[in-house]
């Protein structure tokens, strides 16, 4: 089937609601949950990267959780970049700059090399964030 149109006032609607005063606990508890869950399947992911020789790690745990860590903290990133640019207060090109750091990181952590994240794609960053 066709993919749904993307909707940014309703988007934007959802994470300034969900992102409220008012809801910072359930956030808080929600983003725990989430890196509890995250965590271990992640640690999967990086032992078979390093038994295939794809990722060079000191250690599988730590790395799993520092990647859990900067997961969670991107989509929050993401989240006050795309209100930034609903606002008129983010340029697109520090959105592109960001997410491009963000991959950056996530390369080194993983030991790859550069340019290897596909995290940002310029007609996803337009389309999401435009």
């Amino acid at each position: 089937g066709a993919q749904p149109e993307f909707q940014p006032a309703a988007v934007e609607a959802l994470v300034r609601t969900w992102y409220s005063d008012e809801n910072s606990i359930v956030v808080e508890r929600m983003r725990a949950a989430v890196g509890q869950r995250l965590t271990p399947l992640l640690l999967d992911i990086l032992h078979q990267g390093v038994a295939d020789g794809e990722f060079s790690l000191g250690s599988a745990e730590g790395t799993a959780s520092v990647f859990t860590s900067l997961m969670l903290g991107l989509n929050d990133v993401a989240i006050r970049l795309f209100l930034g640019r609903r606002d008129g207060t983010v340029a697109l090109e520090r959105v592109t700059c960001t997410l491009k750091a963000y991959a950056d990181a996530f390369e080194r952590i993983l030991g790859l090399p550069p340019m290897s994240w596909p995290l940002v794609d310029p007609a996803t960053v337009t389309y999401c964030f435009a």
